[in-house]
């Protein structure tokens, strides 16, 4: 297994890569290409090359570890499977896709517009078998919105190895700004931003990250006329229209940070973080659109590697005074 440039590749095999922008974005691009006789490393959505090359620079969206733990030292088992499977016909577009709504949001749905740009006859769209149904039919309406006016799902299973595809068109990873653009010309006509509501985005019983003292953040918050909202109960498109309303929120960090997307230009938002929590707030901030406050006091717990915490309450008290975030 070797670990190569795609354009290094490509100008070997005689291979080409479109692109794709919007028109008054030139520079915001998102790019496609078609390899026929490839494989698909599903647990990572990365792609294997017949010849036995993988790509640092193109379709991944996980870490340089994660692809040499999961494909290049296992170069072995992954070629000897490659010898004994069968290989699905036709032509197939790689979406991928998981159940983590940062990752299904920011770094999979703004692959769709390739689709607009393709001719082949019948194109199978290859997602999880697992895709949680809410995250499949928000794809259909996107495409419904891009007339794409034929979907077939082929659905894989994320836990085998790998996936053998006749023809297989796969996209490059977007960045923030191809997805921001992406979300708000597609959905420019449904998304009304008003600016009107407090917004406290509960953390509720997630694996990590928990706010152990929620319960009595949400008591003091309510004083301030702050709305409780759980995103993991809410469709896609209810989570769009809560933030599109906000004027202020509050949000523990995690994946429901990516309704950032579509909140109003100049209002506050409190993050309150735990550790391990990334620079994501800053990079969704695109053009410093809100004002961002990073709340850093809070006591981390237990023997995860992503800490549960407790919130220093008269400290976040003392902030939405001192700032007027209500």
């Amino acid at each position: 297994m070797i670990e190569t440039s795609i354009y290094e590749y490509i100008n070997t095999k005689n291979i080409s890569i479109k692109e794709v922008d919007f028109e008054d974005e030139i520079n915001n691009k998102i790019f496609y290409t078609k390899f026929n006789n490839i494989f698909v490393l599903p647990k990572l959505w990365s792609v294997i090359t017949n010849d036995f090359f993988i790509f640092r620079d193109f379709e991944r969206y996980l870490s340089t570890h994660k692809h040499h733990k999961e494909i290049l030292l296992r170069h072995n088992e992954i070629k000897n499977k490659s010898e004994s499977m069968t290989q699905n016909k036709g032509n197939f577009f790689l979406f991928g896709g998981e159940n983590n709504y940062w990752h299904f949001m920011i770094d999979f749905m703004p692959r769709l517009y390739c689709l607009k740009k393709l001719t082949y006859d019948e194109i199978r769209i290859v997602i999880p078998d697992d895709l949680d149904k809410k995250f499949q039919e928000f794809i259909l309406q996107i495409c419904k919105i891009l007339e794409i006016k034929e979907v077939i799902f082929f659905k894989i299973k994320t836990n085998d190895l790998i996936h053998s595809f006749e023809n297989l068109i796969f996209t490059s990873r977007p960045n923030i700004a191809f997805t921001s653009s992406f979300f708000h010309k597609l959905l420019s006509s449904t998304i009304k931003k008003k600016g009107e509501r407090n917004l406290y985005v509960m953390r509720g019983n997630t694996i990590n990250r928990k706010v152990l003292n929620e319960t009595d953040l949400i008591k003091f918050l309510q004083k301030y006329n702050y709305d409780i909202i759980d995103c993991a109960t809410l469709s896609i498109e209810d989570q769009i229209k809560q933030f599109s309303e906000a004027k202020n929120i509050i949000i523990p960090s995690g994946a429901a940070m990516t309704n950032l997307l579509f909140v109003p230009d100049g209002i506050n938002i409190v993050e309150i973080r735990s550790n391990l929590d990334g620079n994501f707030s800053r990079k969704i901030n695109l053009n410093n659109r809100f004002n961002l406050y990073l709340f850093e006091k809070t006591i981390k717990v237990g023997q995860k590697l992503r800490k549960d915490i407790f919130v220093d309450i008269p400290a976040i008290k003392q902030l939405v005074e001192d700032k007027k975030i209500f």
